[in-house]
């Protein structure tokens, strides 16, 4: 299994078996980590809230099948010296734990240093792991193997995660509301599911307030 190396001792990560491993089909799966075993360094590069970590975790379980004995790290927020270097100490501590072709997944790649991420592929090519890394841009030196973005599908599950599961009635109309007010949007200028949930979170909360002040 991973040997879960983690900066942020509130974050988690799966092991195998979780059934978030799961989600991902089989044929993806394979195309992907042959991918990854070509270039040895991949990158998931997406915005805030558009599916890297998710997609990690539906991976994860393949990955452990494929390139035992590596270790999955998930980075803190790093805008301090203090905690970039709380990251790279974790990271040195992953990189030399992990087995000669295990895969090293750091989820949030983006928190360290541009020379400690050259270093880390050149360290990983030298002693033949992998690594996985989630990033919000392109990594030089390693390879883009996939790139998240908002779907409808994914949408619509942050409108159900959004709205009360309640059969009063005005779950309907909020529910109405809502939609109506995602028709009025440009989906392909929104880059952060973040910024869309706040978004939709006040103009629920506009229209709810509403509704109280008439009763």
């Amino acid at each position: 299994m991973f040997r879960l190396l983690k900066a942020d001792p509130a974050s988690g990560a799966p092991a195998v078996g979780d059934p978030a491993a799961e989600k991902a089909p089989p044929a993806f799966n394979e195309s992907f980590i042959a991918q990854l075993r070509k270039s040895r360094c991949g990158v998931i590069v997406g915005n805030h809230g558009t599916g890297k970590s998710t997609l990690l975790r539906e991976l994860a379980g393949q990955l452990e099948l494929d390139m035992p004995g590596g270790a999955w790290v998930q980075l803190t927020q790093s805008n301090h010296l203090s905690e970039i270097l709380s990251n790279v100490r974790t990271l040195t501590q992953c990189l030399r734990t992990a087995a000669s072709g295990g895969v090293i997944v750091i989820d949030g790649a983006e928190q360290i240093p541009a020379l400690v991420r050259r270093w880390i592929a050149w360290r990983c090519r030298r002693h033949q792991q992998f690594v996985l890394a989630t990033s919000h841009h392109d990594i030089t030196g390693y390879e883009t193997l996939y790139r998240t973005g908002l779907t409808p599908g994914l949408i619509a599950e942050l409108v159900d995660d959004l709205l009360p599961d309640s059969t009063d009635e005005t779950s309907p109309t909020l529910r109405s509301h809502v939609q109506d007010h995602l028709r009025t949007l440009n989906l392909d200028e929104i880059k952060n599911l973040r910024d869309l949930w706040d978004d939709l979170y006040e103009v629920a909360e506009s229209f709810q307030g509403g509704q109280r002040q008439r009763v």
